[in-house]
């Protein structure tokens, strides 16, 4: 839960898992400390430890409706299991790292040919064209310009479909 976007749409169940995930490092600590297992078998860990049970799962159940209206934005998503989600999610305002994700949501697709950014410190968001699985290349065509660039900008969801609108029209 350490994306913005998840922050911002899930601040509650952000709180309580952070929350959960110190309980959590306290409790290992203390059991590096004390490491006997009378020590850490008494009434209140027990209690501490169905507490976190409890949040967590309460946070797990949130995040999954969470994951849910993004993949009925990109249905593509439903091809992911839940950590490359969160991977591609966490990181799609990079899209050179989403990029080892687009074989498993696009069928042919292998990666994208990005544009060189300048400026070492921009995130390289621009592409000119792809590569299949089998290193066809194809570059970006919408059939009103001699060089089309896509732009890999906003919600990783939302860059994903436009990415697929171009994938069509270049083809």
């Amino acid at each position: 839960m350490d994306t913005d976007d998840i922050r911002q749409n899930l601040p509650d169940e952000t709180k309580m898992f952070e929350q959960v995930d110190g309980d959590w490092r306290d409790c290992q600590s203390s059991a590096i400390n004390s490491p006997g297992v009378v020590d850490n078998c008494t009434k209140s860990k027990i209690q501490v430890l169905n507490s976190m049970f409890t949040n967590i799962s309460k946070c797990e159940a949130e995040l999954t409706k969470y994951l849910e209206i993004k993949k009925k934005v990109f249905p593509r998503f439903y091809f992911l299991d839940s950590e490359a989600l969160l991977d591609v999610l966490s990181n799609g305002n990079q899209p050179v790292k989403v990029e080892k994700y687009l074989n498993a949501v696009f069928n042919s697709l292998s990666m994208l040919e990005f544009l060189k950014e300048k400026d070492p410190s921009k995130t390289v968001n621009k592409a000119k064209g792809m590569y299949s699985k089998e290193h066809e290349y194809v570059a970006f065509d919408n059939g009103e310009s001699d060089v089309t660039v896509f732009e890999a900008k906003g919600e990783v969801e939302l860059w994903l479909c436009d990415l697929e609108y171009m994938m069509r029209i270049s083809l």
